[in-house]
């Protein structure tokens, strides 16, 4: 069964049972003038879309923890699950301070290494890492 065709098919599921979404379903009959069958069609539609994105958003987020971008953190502010690695400082910058001259370029990897997570809903930083240099 391809993608597209599980997702009708859990909206058909969703609708034989009742679980229709209300937001979804008040924008369908917003669009379709009042018509029931206009508004079924046009929830179909909506509520796949919205399948189809968050499978997307998923997706994405799970390849970004594969590749370390993305770790499984818990947002004070929001209450979200996932934060992103950054790091703290700007390579460009270390590089442009250490051809000018060695001292600041060290410096600025000292004061400015080691990562920032921030959430990935609010963009709350939860917490910083820094290197320790022992």
């Amino acid at each position: 069964m391809s993608d597209e065709n599980r997702h009708y098919a859990t909206v058909a599921d969703e609708i034989s049972t009742g679980r229709i979404n209300p937001a979804l379903w008040a924008k369908a009959l917003a669009h379709s003038n009042g018509e029931d069958t206009a508004a079924k069609g046009a929830y179909i539609r909506y509520r796949v879309a919205q399948l189809k994105k968050e499978e997307a958003m998923f997706l994405r987020k799970q390849e970004e923890q594969r590749r370390g971008k993305v770790v499984s953190l818990h947002c004070p502010k929001c209450g979200h699950s996932f934060a992103k690695r950054q790091p703290r400082g700007n390579t460009l910058i270390f590089l442009l301070l250490s051809l000018l001259w060695i001292v600041p370029g060290l410096i600025y990897a000292l004061l400015c290494s080691g990562f920032r997570y921030t959430c990935t809903n609010c963009g709350h930083v939860i917490r910083e890492e820094r290197y320790r240099w022992n």
